[in-house]
């Protein structure tokens, strides 16, 4: 049996003109008006840089707990 998936890119744009790209890798990115964590279709918004690492670091964890069921 071939498995084949699909990654699905998914921009978030907003009316001020920011576009966000969700798709991809769990990542900490810096803008203008903060620090967020965004990847796999999802953008969280964090106080501080720390706050960002905890978040990606709990959210890789569990994708990755995902990945082995």
């Amino acid at each position: 049996m071939n498995n084949q998936y699909f990654l699905t890119m998914t921009k978030l744009k907003f009316s001020d003109g920011v576009e966000i790209e969700t798709g991809g890798e769990f990542r900490i990115i810096t803008l203008e008006d903060g620090i967020y964590v965004t990847g796999h279709g999802f953008l969280y918004p964090c106080k501080n840089y720390e706050e960002a690492q905890k978040v990606m670091d709990t959210l890789t964890l569990n994708s990755s707990d995902k990945n082995k069921e």
